[in-house]
């Protein structure tokens, strides 16, 4: 079972307005100007990160979503929350995104 958002998820998930996840680094990556060269430039710092199922439940608690997750069968979950969304899938971690997502584009967030 994954753990972590995708850089894509993480992307959106910043993009919405939430802060970036806890395990942020910034990386800055070296490349050689060109073969010949023993000089290195060094490229403009990048972020990198991502959001664990816990800082996902945590966002959900922090605006009053009570989720209920329940594990069944080979790899079912079943998600659901007070608000009245009930989301069925494999991966815990993308039916905590989508419904984030879902909730922050129709304001309940």
């Amino acid at each position: 079972m994954r753990q972590f958002t995708t850089p894509e998820q993480t992307a959106k998930l910043i993009e919405l307005g939430f802060e970036k996840p806890k395990n942020t680094q910034y990386v800055q990556r070296a490349k050689a100007r060109n073969l010949h060269s023993p000089f290195i430039e060094f490229g403009e710092p990048e972020f990198e990160g991502s959001y664990s199922i816990g800082e996902l439940i945590e966002m959900l608690d922090k605006v009053g979503v009570t989720t209920y997750i329940r594990f069944g069968g080979a790899r079912a979950i079943s998600l659901s929350n007070n608000k009245g969304r009930e989301m069925l899938g494999g991966q815990l971690i993308d039916l905590l995104f989508v419904m984030i997502v879902e909730l922050k584009e129709e304001g309940v967030i």
